[in-house]
């Protein structure tokens, strides 16, 4: 597949700690994850500190915090529920 300078990706980012901490690894990995991605957004199963949600709002595009009724397994699940795609959907 050969890609273009106007092609636009999406990724969806999950992040599972039990204290709802945002640890430096995962701001390195967005950070590199940004350079080929036009939307992203950021699924926090479980809890999400307000220290953590500053360290990622400048980061990612929106953030969805959902609550873990089943353990951290298949956050998937309700993710896109009311996500705007609008960014990847307008034309080039």
């Amino acid at each position: 597949m050969v890609l273009n300078d106007t092609s636009k990706r999406a990724c969806i980012y999950f992040i599972y700690d039990r204290d709802g901490i945002i640890d430096d690894y995962i701001l390195y990995q967005i950070n590199d994850l940004r350079e080929n991605v036009t939307f992203l957004h950021c699924v926090i199963n479980g809890k999400l500190t307000p220290e953590g949600r500053e360290r990622l709002e400048p980061l990612v595009d929106e953030i969805y915090v959902r609550e873990t009724t089943s353990g951290p397994i298949r956050p998937q699940s309700n993710t896109s529920d009311g996500r705007s795609w609008g960014p990847l959907t307008s034309s080039c």
